[in-house]
């Protein structure tokens, strides 16, 4: 009788064991995952904001009322904001690079 019972506890440990082996190893999955999509996005979300200072500059270079290239992406930031859709798009690269190391 007491090795049945004990064939029991092995057996339920051997099950319990496995069972957690199996799910933290699909999480670290998951986790590996996520971390690719956070590197993914942050640098689009650095290169976007390159490209925002790149047109910017441009604009007010070829613009004849010498608007700074600051006010030039204040005024598009604003008319992406009075999209519904849309917020305003306040990061900064130094926020994003914040972002990047906390996560990765």
């Amino acid at each position: 009788m007491n090795e049945i019972i004990s064939g029991l506890f092995v057996l339920g440990g051997t099950l319990i064991g496995s069972a957690i082996t199996y799910f933290s190893s699909r999480e670290e999955k998951n986790w590996k995952k996520i971390k690719s999509h956070v590197s993914l996005l942050t640098d689009q979300l650095l290169a976007y904001n390159k490209l925002e200072e790149i047109y910017s500059q441009k604009l007010s270079e070829t613009n004849s009322k010498d608007i700074a290239p600051i006010t030039i992406k204040i005024k598009m930031r604003d008319e992406v904001a009075a999209m519904e859709e849309y917020h305003r798009p306040e990061i900064t690269p130094a926020r994003i690079k914040s972002i990047r190391s906390r996560w990765l």
